[in-house]
């Protein structure tokens, strides 16, 4: 995951070619809209790479139509309206969402934006097919960056929390 500017002063081509050699499957480049993805789409093609896109709750079905035309790997279903982050609630629009992108692909819809706890990526996985943390992941990162064994046993936990959680409801 990362933004679009270093990708574009790196170069499209040396970027995608040297995410190849170190063993990405995907891009998420959440601020390059479907409109201007062409060509970097065609480039990650040409590489096995997925470029995921991203539906939001405020797509309209013209929009989820071309998106889902060109989608790979997965969908990223922002679950809010507003920038990503640690939440305390989510809203349970996101089945209304799922149900509205869903007859549009049946490639895997993945939700994100805010899950930030094994509770809310039960109740997310009802609606989806995955969930996507990040936020919360860093902050642990943030907390316990000064010990990386410490570290890397609360990523740990933290990841096996969300599973058991994912998992029993599947």
């Amino acid at each position: 995951m990362t933004y679009y500017n270093p990708i574009f002063y790196y170069g499209l081509d040396r970027f995608v070619t040297s995410s190849k050699a170190v063993g990405v499957d995907g891009l998420i480049i959440p601020d390059l809209p479907l409109e201007e993805s062409k060509e970097l789409r065609d480039i990650t093609e040409r590489f096995g790479i997925e470029l995921i896109p991203f539906i939001t709750p405020t797509s309209t079905p013209e929009r989820i139509d071309a998106i889902a035309k060109v989608a790979q790997g997965f969908i990223y279903c922002v679950s809010v309206t507003g920038v990503t982050g640690i939440r305390e609630n989510l809203s349970l629009d996101v089945a209304e969402m799922i149900r509205k992108i869903r007859p549009y692909t049946d490639i895997p819809l993945a939700i994100g934006f805010g899950i930030s706890n094994a509770k809310q990526a039960k109740e997310m996985i009802k609606y989806t097919d995955a969930i996507i943390v990040g936020s919360a992941v860093v902050k642990i990162i943030k907390n316990y960056q000064n010990d990386l064994s410490l570290l890397l046993g609360q990523v740990r936990s933290f990841i096996k929390s969300l599973k058991e959680a994912i998992t029993e409801e599947i």
